[in-house]
């Protein structure tokens, strides 16, 4: 029988452990009132923290909530990122300001309240079902990383990039080192800025991928040196 110190030792980290809620709730007004390039880009990253942390845990309860936020300001993101190389600068502010109207009418929509209030009465996970579900995930990362390299096709690599910015997450979330795959996330989305902005010339695209594939590597070499795939 475990006493409560060991209960409380077998328990992952608190959901906004490093990541308080108030702070969620501070940039989803920023954002509704700002619409300003650092408040759209807080709120994504605090939405996808959030949301990795409730799929390692196993839960879908508040993840639709999440990612519909995430995806709100994902394109007025990529605009201020890496806008269209196709379009003048008049064209992308009149593209900016369509974008932030639908983000504000967007997040008009959320219960925000309601969105952060529930986040607050998710329980803890066990620690062991956490690293087991992390395992798999790092083990799917090596999986598919090997089948989108072997085609390098558009929708295979995008799909690696959201995989290795869950693992990132998950990673500092429960306090492991998380810089091979903060280096993957990174290289995957530099790539993903270029094709966004519609990047024509090749070069750029070619070495942006030859350090993604690099960054990949290392990342998937560090999963099987701790044992996570075979």
């Amino acid at each position: 029988m475990l006493d409560a110190a060991h209960k409380a030792a077998a328990l992952g980290p608190a959901l906004d452990e490093g990541l308080p809620l108030a702070g969620l709730a501070d940039a989803l007004r920023r954002a509704r009132t700002e619409s300003s390039p650092e408040s759209i880009h807080a709120l994504r990253t605090l939405a996808a923290k959030l949301e990795a942390r409730l799929r390692l845990c196993g839960r879908r309860a508040l993840r639709d909530d999440l990612r519909a936020l995430r995806r709100a300001c994902a394109h007025l993101r990529d605009l201020d990122a890496c806008p269209p190389r196709s379009l003048a600068e008049e064209e992308v502010r009149a593209r900016r300001a369509a974008q932030v109207a639908r983000l504000a009418r967007d997040l008009s929509s959320h219960d925000l309240e309601a969105l952060c209030a529930g986040l607050s009465f998710v329980p803890r996970a066990e620690l062991s079902n956490l690293l087991e579900r992390l395992a798999a995930w790092q083990r799917k990362f090596v999986v598919q990383g090997r089948a989108a390299w072997r085609e390098e096709a558009s929708i295979a690599l995008h799909a690696l990039r959201r995989r290795a910015r869950r693992i990132r997450h998950a990673r500092e979330w429960l306090g492991l080192d998380a810089t091979d795959f903060a280096r993957a996330h990174s290289a995957l989305g530099r790539w993903h800025d270029l094709q966004v902005s519609g990047e024509t010339d090749k070069s750029p695209l070619e070495e942006s991928l030859r350090v993604a594939k690099l960054a990949w590597r290392a990342a998937a070499k560090s999963v099987l040196e701790e044992g996570g795939s075979k």
